[in-house]
This record gives C-alpha cells, structure tokens and sequence, in this order.
C-alpha cells in the first residue's frame, strides 16, 4: 500500500432560500445543489472542485481560484474548476450577486473542509458499464435535430477511482467519470411556471453514494458533447409537418430518480469488490497549454436554433484560445479539455495516452461548446450549428493534444490519421 500520498475530502451546499427566487427562470429549488471538492498531496498538491452548475466562464474560473488560492496557499495552477453540467442550475450572471455570493462562500467552505482533515490515502480504480447514455443526433425531415439514436456511437463505461484512507480503510471519495449528461430535466418547466433548481441525474448519483457507502462522491463529465441520458423531461416529438415539444414537468422528477437509482447501482457493483489492488502514487504531476482554433461565425442566437440542411460555417479569420490541461498520479491520467467533444472523439483522445487508466474530463477551467467533428459539418447537427469553433478544429484539436501528452511525457508518439 503507498503511503505518499495524502489529501482529504470535502463538500458544502450552495445555500439557496425561497426569498432569494427567481433567478433568471427558475422560481424555486428541487433539491440541493453542492460543491465537492477533492484534494491530493505527493510531493505536489492538487485541488480537484466539482461545482453542481451548468458552465463556468473562463473569467469566472480565475476569480474562483485566485480566491481559493489566496486564502488557502495552493498554487492557482494547480487547480482544476469543473462542473457536473446540469441544466437545472442558474449561470452565474452578475445581475444576480447574491447566487454569485453563495457559490464563492460554498467554494470556501468545501476546499476548507478538504484541507482541515488530510490524512494518508490509498487510491484503486475500477470501471463498470451503464446502460443510461445515448446519442442525442436524430434525422429528421427537417434536418439533424435532438433526440434520443440508441445506434450512434456512445462510449458506456463509467471509469471509476476509488480513494481510501488507509488508517481506517473507510472509502472517503468515489470519482466517477462518463459521456453522460445529466440533462433529465433540462428544458422543462413546472406546471405553473417557471424552472426548478436540480442537480439533476448526477446529483442525484452522488448524494445516495454519499448517504450509502462514501463520504463524497465526486463526478467527472466525460466526452458528452453530442450525448444524453436514455429518458428525459421534455423532448422534440418529430412528425412529417413539424417539431412538436413535450413537457412532463414536475413528472420528470421521477426519471431522474429511476434512472440515478440505475447508476448508483451500477457503480456500487465495483464498490463491492473484495481487496481493492491500490496503486503506487509517489509524484503527483500536472502540466498545461494554451492552443489556438479557427473560429466561424454563430448567425443564429442559441434560442433560435432549428433543424435546417443549409447552414453558414463561414469562418471569422479570427482564433479563439482554449486550455488543455493534464494530471499524473502515478499510471493514472487526467486530461482535462474546456470543450464538450462527442463520445467517439472522447475515444480518439484516450488512444493518445500510454497509460491504462485515462479519465478524459470536458469543461475544465472553463467551458466551450462545443468541438464538432466533420460529420457534424456534414449533417449540420445542432453540435456544428451551435458553436464558434470552425470546421477543421477537431483534427487540430487531436494533434495539439498529441502533442502536448508527448510534451508531458504522458504518451507515446502516436500520429493522428
């Protein structure tokens, strides 16, 4: 068992009270949102925090971590902001401080839960299959729009690491990490009116691992970018004439439990394994870039998107900047990307890594949506439709981050086809 490596574990709600509603379109919470947060320490320290919300700008990322760093002494570089990527979660918008406040002072609160009982750990991984994910691109008579296509490419494994503290040999974290989504109630409303607040599917997940068998149980969104889960709240009905939208509302509520009941027990499978091999973790290394990519025009706003077979990719001349960012603990990786990226690319991008355990993580230190592939183009999925990423960015994307891994020393020299 290693004994050079140390960490702790923590987690606090984002404390929201009915007076502080509405913000934006939602008018009340379901259930709590939270931030996890997951510190390491050999010879070098990492600060993992897992923040139950949509997405983070960049800008905001930095203010968190430059926070974070400041009051608590860890390197702003060895920070990695994350989101679960719920849909059911207000943006942090500066017309609403208030939510502003209370996701800053929960950051505080988790990393100094983390930092207030560091202890030796032991730390073993696992993987296991779901059934819960699937390709979101159908055709219709329109055009690509969102659905539910169980014969597209999704990727099922659920990649788990299982951290212990070795002193009591309690389970003190579950890290999991998938191309699913947890977008059960994304678009829909109540019945009256209005959004509720929910860490949907995965929020779900982690709370019962938490109440269950770990002290915090932390999620990692994988390659989702053109995924969703099997059933949701309010879905596109195509006919011949025209989209039709049906809501479940406050119905739905039962989908995400149904199918968070499902993961759980899908990830408890390996939980109950007898004598966990732990992994020898002596060093704790963590590298990042910066890379450029072509950037095209969005003439559609967001809200006005529709399925069409004629679309303009026409690109600006301008680039746009995205991080790349990688972590080693031992034959462990963890290489964190800003943009959401398709289940098959996710796939692409853990063949570039020479090391058995590779946990592809989308929308760390900030977010952009998404990276489409050339299919995308092809078809105009709402994927190549809503992005400022032009066509081409995916095959440079892959061999920037060849080349970073070998920077790194984090993989062979692989060449992209």
């Amino acid at each position: 068992m290693n004994e050079s490596l140390h960490g702790g574990v923590g987690k606090a709600q984002i404390k929201l009270r009915t007076q502080d509603f509405p913000i934006k379109e939602f008018v009340c919470q379901h259930d709590p949102l939270y931030i996890r947060a997951l510190f390491l320490q050999a010879k070098t320290e990492f600060l993992l925090l897992s923040l139950d919300l949509t997405s983070l700008t960049e800008s905001m990322v930095y203010d968190l971590k430059a926070s974070v760093s400041k009051e608590f002494n860890i390197p702003i570089e060895n920070i990695w902001i994350t989101v679960t990527h719920t849909f059911s979660a207000p943006h942090l918008d500066k017309s609403y401080p208030i939510f502003i406040k209370k996701v800053k002072e929960a950051v505080q609160l988790s990393v100094s839960r983390a930092l207030e009982r560091v202890t030796k750990l032991a730390i073993s991984t696992d993987s296991v299959t779901t059934s819960l994910n699937c390709s979101r691109n159908i055709e219709t008579p329109f055009g690509w729009w969102l659905g539910r296509n169980d014969l597209e490419y999704s990727n099922h494994d659920i990649r788990i690491l299982k951290i212990y503290e070795i002193k009591t040999d309690h389970l003190l974290c579950v890290l999991f990490n998938g191309d699913l989504p947890p977008s059960v109630m994304a678009d829909s409303y109540l019945e009256q009116g209005g959004k509720a607040v929910s860490s949907d599917l995965i929020g779900y997940t982690c709370r019962k691992l938490e109440e269950t068998v770990t002290q915090t149980a932390i999620f990692i969104l994988g390659a989702a970018g053109d995924q969703r889960p099997l059933e949701k709240s309010c879905e596109d009905i195509v006919s011949e004439e025209c989209l039709k939208r049906n809501d479940l509302h406050e119905a739905g509520f039962k989908l995400v439990e149904t199918q968070g009941d499902r993961l759980y027990e899908e990830i408890c499978s390996s939980l109950v394994k007898p004598n966990p091999i732990f992994l020898p973790i002596k060093a704790i290394s963590i590298y990042e870039k910066k890379v450029f990519l072509e950037e095209k025009v969005m003439p559609i706003p967001t809200k006005e998107l529709k399925p069409t077979k004629h679309f303009d990719f026409s690109k600006t001349g301008r680039q746009q900047e995205l991080t790349i960012a990688g972590v080693s603990l031992g034959s462990i990786v963890l290489l964190g990307i800003q943009p959401e990226v398709n289940s098959l690319f996710g796939e692409k991008l853990r063949e570039l890594v020479n090391v058995q355990t590779v946990f592809i993580a989308s929308m760390v230190n900030g977010a952009i949506k998404y990276l489409p592939e050339e299919k995308d183009f092809e078809r105009v999925t709402y994927t190549a439709m809503n992005t400022q990423l032009g066509r081409g960015s995916s095959k440079q994307f892959l061999e920037e981050v060849r080349r970073f891994l070998k920077e790194s020393n984090l993989s062979v020299d692989k060449q992209i086809n």
